[in-house]
């Protein structure tokens, strides 16, 4: 069974602990991955671009093992567990999509955690406007525009810092004229700060 579904602005897809009966792929929109921290702070894990598998490690488990939360209103296409592996089985190309989703997913995982270990809250958040740029960024002679209804705080909560850093380190970046904000994106004003 294949159903196409419509998440308002900060709805559950799904939360953590469910069974794993469907499988979810974001359409369109914007979609984070969180967990709850001892002391009630909700941590960003992972965000999900159009056309991923939206907690692809909920193939391999029987409950969730997070929370899946629109941070916009979002177009997601449910697919039955059992049909989707079936699927998989039968679709080499469509296989090797997901294998590579989740090894690119365990490669974020790993640099995320040595960015923790080793790097200061301004270059993580850095960092974290590199990854916008590789797999949410358009081109566009020297300037970078990015979708994003991120706000500060999410932000703040997928790159472990306050949002008073947060706010400090993006405005540092604007009054140098790296970035400049507009409607719903980021644009990197020089785009050859942020070339890897």
């Amino acid at each position: 069974m294949k159903t196409v579904k419509q998440f308002k602005k900060k709805e559950f897809i799904y939360f953590e602990g469910n069974f794993v009966n469907s499988i979810y792929i974001l359409l369109s929109g914007d979609i984070k991955l969180t967990r709850i921290s001892e002391d009630g702070k909700e941590v960003i894990f992972d965000l999900i671009n159009v056309g991923e598998i939206i907690g692809i490690s909920s193939l391999l488990s029987e409950k969730y093992n997070e929370y899946s939360i629109a941070i916009e209103n979002s177009d997601v296409l449910e697919v039955n567990k059992n049909l989707f592996i079936k699927i998989l089985k039968e679709n080499t190309a469509l296989e090797g999509l997901a294998n590579t989703q989740i090894e690119r997913k365990i490669k974020n995982y790993l640099k995320r955690m040595e960015e923790l270990a080793f790097y200061d809250a301004p270059r993580r958040i850095i960092s974290f406007l590199f990854y916008l740029s590789e797999f949410r960024g358009k081109k566009v002679g020297d300037e970078i525009f990015i979708s994003s209804n991120l706000t500060n705080q999410e932000i703040a909560e997928y790159t472990f810092c306050s949002r008073q850093t947060v706010s400090k380190v993006l405005n540092n970046l604007k009054k140098h004229n790296f970035i400049r904000f507009g409607r719903k994106k980021i644009v990197f004003s020089n785009s050859i700060y942020f070339q890897k």
